[in-house]
């Protein structure tokens, strides 16, 4: 199977390429970003803007099977990212592209009332138009294209993965920096759950995802055992404050607008207001349980553990 991966040099497709360069199951792997990626491994990379290169041609000429699109997981907020995301979908319906693996996220469920934490099922509802929160339209937006595209599409096989927080080496984000505060900013009144994936059991979920036969739909992918925000401070040893969220908006606007953290209200309310995942059909539709658990991805974070994590023993990774 030949392979299209986009936004090769973002977090995830070099969580990804790093995984390709141990166990490539692939026969020949193709990348393209804007920006020349730090890891090639077994790809060969292509510079260009995805709204401008002629992709239907790349595709074609390369006799690309599978598209790994994880330009919305690296960048969830730009409006690029969907138009991207359009044309990779147009491309691919013009040529002999049998799969489409897009990179999602849990944002895109709906949630009304904090307290309300039962993990999201990937048959509950999503965000209905025009009232999802701002950092989940991109990728509700994408989604509702790549499902409107399989409907005209049928035998092209669509999947999206809705992924939790991921964090780990070499991911760079306005949620890495988060984090790395010297205090957890917690919600008064209630102590949400919170749950995080490592980024190489992401790229190990994004490889599955383009392998396994007849796959269709989305899939929920995080790490197991979600913890309260108490605890997150805990694995992390920093001191949790628990804040008004009105407060917390003006005061972190205006530290990140005068320079002084890297991130804004919007990471913050993503990680108190973001619901757990079932994850019950990840090992049966993915042949996957990920490596570490949320509090296990916290402690190897925080730890500055950088090796690549080698496969679980037994697992076994299907041939293209």
């Amino acid at each position: 199977m030949n392979i299209l991966i986009t936004g090769v040099s973002g977090y995830l497709g070099q969580a990804v390429v790093r995984r390709l360069i141990r166990n490539n199951p692939f026969h020949r792997v193709f990348g393209i970003d804007q920006a020349p990626p730090r890891l090639l491994g077994p790809v060969r990379f292509i510079h260009g803007d995805l709204t401008s290169v002629d992709l239907g041609d790349l595709m074609v000429l390369n006799d690309v099977e599978c598209v790994l699109n994880l330009v919305l997981g690296n960048s969830a907020r730009s409006r690029t990212a969907v138009m991207a995301t359009e044309r990779i979908l147009e491309a691919a319906g013009l040529t002999g592209v049998r799969r489409v693996v897009q990179m999602s996220g849990y944002d895109v469920y709906a949630t009304g009332n904090p307290l309300d934490t039962a993990p999201r099922k990937e048959s509950d509802p999503v965000w209905a138009e025009g009232v999802a929160p701002r950092h989940a339209v991109r990728r509700l937006q994408s989604e509702q294209k790549l499902w409107r595209f399989a409907e005209i599409h049928p035998r092209l096989e669509a999947v999206a993965l809705r992924c939790c927080h991921v964090i780990g080496p070499g991911v760079t984000t306005r949620l890495d920096a988060l984090l790395r505060s010297p205090w957890i900013l917690g919600r008064r009144g209630y102590d949400p759950l919170v749950q995080f994936l490592h980024v190489h059991d992401a790229a190990e979920a994004l490889i599955r995802a383009a392998l396994t036969p007849a796959l269709m739909g989305p899939v929920n992918v995080a790490g197991t055992d979600p913890i309260p925000m108490s605890v997150l401070a805990g694995v992390l040893q920093r001191p949790l404050v628990r804040v008004w969220p009105w407060a917390a908006r003006g005061a972190l606007n205006l530290l990140h607008q005068t320079g002084r953290i890297h991130f804004g209200a919007g990471e913050w309310e993503r990680l108190v207001d973001s619901a757990p995942l079932d994850v019950s059909m990840m090992p049966k539709a993915l042949g996957y349980t990920p490596r570490y658990t949320t509090r296990q991805t916290l402690a190897v974070w925080r730890a500055g553990y950088v090796d690549p994590p080698e496969l679980p023993q037994g697992t076994h990774v299907p041939d293209a």
